[in-house]
């Protein structure tokens, strides 16, 4: 097991260089992780399950702007797991600003839990705050999180569980999601769509606020 504690320090990921996780029990707490535009990211990949997956106390930030429109948001983490796994990854009390998480299409099995989280990104077109596609898990649970989220450019889905599997469950969370700029499309704050057969969505006392631009048509759930 590994357990690294940033003691209220900073973990600064450097140009192209991914902080690697492929074995073992892993926890990162009590700290900053930051990375720019062309930053590495944390990497999980070609791990060997069953393993548990832990972030905790931690605030994600991507410091510089993405494009040249004003995005500011980029991957902070991704996986890429091409056999199913038996992996339980969780976020507790932690801080995404112009961060997102990208595991769509890995296939992790076991448990993904999101518990007292903020996300707080500045996005364009092809940005997914929280990318779930296709994601073959146990349970998918966010527990009181928010997300606040302002698109500058084409519409886009800021939390996408399309085609994932097992029981999705949404617990006092808030969605608060702005389209800014006149564009053809449609934003929707919360994608659920295509799910795997079985698969079951429960959402209670949750609070949704989307507010759409003249062209562009904003639902809430698809």
């Amino acid at each position: 097991d590994t357990t690294i504690d940033l003691n209220q320090n900073d973990l600064q990921l450097l140009p192209n260089k991914n902080l690697l996780i492929n074995a073992g029990n892993v926890k990162i707490k009590n700290g900053t992780v930051t990375a720019n535009h062309s930053f590495g990211y944390i990497d999980i990949r070609d791990v060997t399950g069953p393993i548990n997956l832990e972030f905790e106390n931690v605030n994600f930030e991507c410091t510089e702007s993405a494009d040249s429109i004003g995005a500011l948001t980029n991957n902070i983490i991704k996986a890429f797991i091409p056999d199913q796994k038996d992996i339980d990854i969780s976020f507790k009390n932690c801080n995404f600003t112009n961060a997102a998480i990208d595991l769509s299409s890995a296939k992790i099995s076991g448990d993904i839990v999101f518990e007292n989280c903020s996300f707080n990104n500045i996005t364009s077109s092809s940005d997914v705050t929280l990318n779930l596609q296709n994601v073959p898990a146990k349970s998918i649970q966010f527990k009181k999180c928010e997300f606040n989220v302002t698109n500058v450019y084409y519409p886009c889905n800021p939390v996408d569980l399309s085609r994932a599997s097992g029981h999705i469950q949404l617990t006092e969370c808030t969605f608060d999601v702005k389209q800014e700029e006149l564009s053809n499309g449609v934003c929707t704050a919360l994608n659920v769509s295509r799910l795997q057969e079985g698969a079951s969505v429960t959402i209670k006392n949750c609070k949704f606020d989307v507010l759409s631009c003249a062209n562009s048509v904003c639902t809430v759930i698809n």
